[in-house]
């Protein structure tokens, strides 16, 4: 149907020409229909939709998100002259080096438009492919579980253009087919690791510290990859663990108005003393935690935190109902924790604040909150949102529909305000 609906659409824009910019998504494939090759037999249709769509609006694509199985050979030949973002997911198949001669191909013919690319791949590959790519004016690379000779072959590629990089699940590999980068990632602003410890290590000496903007963590385990960096002029840091906090201060993190940090493992053993834990800058912040680092991180920065948001400790332990500080500049409080004691905290923390602070309890209207908002890089909101969705999980049945406490009533925070 909506292939017709694109058929016909096409028509009318051949009628009357206007200046349309087409972004397309392609999510007609499962899992297991990719690794089964009965079905790959049988999705000839699909392969005639595709070709058909993708020859009728060719001048006119801007955006496009397509999985690769391996036969879509017709995509070798194919160029779409506006093409500035690219998504190409590579999952499980019995082709996995037609798969990858596919992404090789497409990304080569579209090499002086393409601003953001996104390569994902499920296949598992012996030897790298990406080895032979020509100078890309990427700003935004995303890689998923690459080999480290394909990343590099990518950034080498990009380097001079590249300004965010977002690394997941990349390993180690033969780097035969490619020469470790002798040059700097000079525009390099936003960094994301996930789970890439040892592919970070890797490409470490090539990035600027000191002139990244946002900083995104997770899931890593080996923070020593970090030692002797510092980010003086970081502005946003997401992490969800809080045994980075040994590193914080050797980041010399002066800039930073942006902290979220959630504590994956569930770590509250960590005592920090003196300025640690103060950034002079800092107006936005997100914990989850107890007395040892969650409240510590609150009143080291009070003075100068615009919106705080605290979570309820998921080791059991509750947040305690009073800090012993003032919040002059405070704009936005959110709380999400124990609807027992949630009515006391209000209480107790609304007279430290401007009277005109908005107080919000409602989970829902707390992640919308954080999807709404600006950041000078995509996919920080959704990293959140994201954390929040796990951390939510775990309260599931302690929430109504409405994403209120069972256990506690609405408060009538104008009622007091007043």
């Amino acid at each position: 149907e909506q292939a017709a609906l694109l058929a016909a659409l096409k028509i009318k824009q051949t009628q009357q020409p206007r200046n349309l910019e087409i972004c397309l998504s392609f999510k007609l494939v499962t899992y297991l229909q990719a690794r089964d090759n009965t079905e790959q037999v049988e999705c000839e249709d699909r392969i005639k939709t595709l070709k058909k769509l993708l020859s009728d609006w060719r001048d006119n694509l801007k955006e496009l998100k397509i999985q690769i199985l391996g036969n879509e050979d017709f995509l070798t030949e194919m160029i779409f002259p506006k093409l500035q973002s690219l998504e190409l997911n590579c999952h499980p198949s019995k082709m996995p080096q037609a798969q990858m001669e596919i992404v090789q191909s497409v990304i080569v013919n579209h090499a002086s438009t393409l601003k953001k690319l996104n390569v994902s791949c499920e296949c598992k590959m012996n030897a790298n492919i990406l080895h032979n790519v020509p100078k890309l004016y990427l700003t935004t690379l995303i890689v998923k579980r690459l080999q480290m000779g394909e990343v590099y072959s990518l950034l080498e590629a990009s380097r001079d253009t590249l300004k965010a990089l977002d690394m997941e699940g990349c390993f180690d590999s033969d780097l035969q087919h490619v020469e470790k980068i002798d040059k700097k990632l000079e525009n390099l602003q936003h960094l994301r690791l996930r789970a890439s410890s040892k592919a970070f290590e890797q490409v470490k000496d090539q990035i600027i510290p000191s002139k990244l903007v946002t900083l995104r963590l997770l899931g890593i385990k080996d923070w020593e990859i970090m030692d002797g960096l510092t980010f003086p002029n970081l502005k946003f840091l997401l992490v969800d663990s809080v045994s980075v906090f040994p590193n914080l201060a050797k980041f010399d993190l002066q800039s930073l108005e942006v902290l979220v940090v959630f504590d994956g493992r569930k770590d509250d053993a960590m005592e920090f003393n003196g300025d640690v834990l103060k950034f002079p800058k800092l107006k936005e912040l997100m914990v989850e935690g107890s007395e040892s680092w969650g409240m510590q991180l609150i009143k080291q920065n009070a003075s100068t935190l615009q919106r705080l948001t605290i979570l309820r400790p998921r080791n059991g332990s509750e947040v305690p109902q009073e800090l012993d500080c003032e919040f002059p500049k405070m704009r936005e409080l959110n709380l999400r924790f124990a609807g027992s004691s949630l009515e006391s905290v209000v209480s107790s923390l609304q007279p430290k604040c401007p009277p005109t602070t908005v107080i919000q309890t409602n989970r829902y209207n707390i992640r919308f909150e954080f999807k709404r908002r600006e950041y000078p890089v995509n996919g920080f909101a959704e990293d959140v949102e994201s954390l929040l969705s796990d951390y939510e999980a775990d309260y599931e049945d302690e929430f109504d529909d409405d994403g209120h406490d069972h256990h506690y009533e609405d408060y009538d925070y104008d009622e007091d305000f007043e």
